[in-house]
């Protein structure tokens, strides 16, 4: 038997509209403005490990964002092989209609994506996104209203950086290897490769090589 159209609490517009509205206004009024920075593959991505091997960032969106994170950003203390790591993370909210105005309209995602990042104007940070919970809240009066996202602290590895914003771009002269715009291939090491030609014997017979 179908539900009752008459009352289906899921198919009310004008309840729907209110909480999205008072979603808005909550982020506007608590939240910041960040920049949304959506990746581009430059390769098609690398199907073996289902990640791109270049990325860049070549667009920023001005966006209003809530930081869940009250007592300042979380994260974890890694013990890597450079020694300790502590990796900044955040929580946070951004309205669905607000998304799609500002951000879809331009590049056409449906949502945030993960692997894209989040420029923090107030503490100069970059975040990388690695989680999107986009169906929470559950489908409150039959619709979704906002995004919720956790990201942690981008570490910079070779991209290209060229949005138009200088503070985000700045990121690239800072760190890449050579202080100039970098091509589309990977970091060059003239040293390491040359020492390699002289002491690796790599061949048909022995494609992994031998010293």
């Amino acid at each position: 038997m179908p539900v009752n159209h008459h009352l289906n609490y899921l198919s009310k517009r004008p309840d729907q509209d209110l909480i999205q509205d008072l979603v808005d206004e909550c982020i506007q009024i608590k939240g910041l403005e960040v920049y949304y920075v959506p990746k581009t593959m430059i390769d098609g991505g690398d199907d073996l490990f289902g990640e791109d091997s270049i990325k860049k960032f070549e667009s920023a969106y001005q966006i209003e964002m809530v930081i869940q994170n009250t007592e300042g950003f979380g994260g974890d203390i890694v013990n890597s092989m450079y020694g300790l790591d502590f990796r900044k993370t955040a929580d946070l909210l951004v309205s669905k209609r607000t998304f799609d105005k500002l951000v879809g309209k331009f590049t056409n995602l449906k949502r945030p994506k993960e692997g894209d990042l989040i420029w923090f104007p107030m503490s100069q940070g970059l975040f990388e996104i690695l989680h999107v919970a986009h169906e929470e809240p559950f489908y409150q009066l039959g619709k979704l209203y906002e995004y919720r996202l956790h990201v942690q602290l981008f570490t910079y590895s070779n991209e290209r950086v060229d949005t138009g914003v200088s503070d985000i771009d700045d990121i690239e002269d800072a760190f890449s290897n050579d202080g100039e715009t970098i091509s589309d291939t990977y970091a060059d090491n003239d040293a390491i490769e040359t020492e390699a030609d002289e002491n690796l014997d790599f061949n048909e017979s022995n494609p992994f090589g031998s010293l």
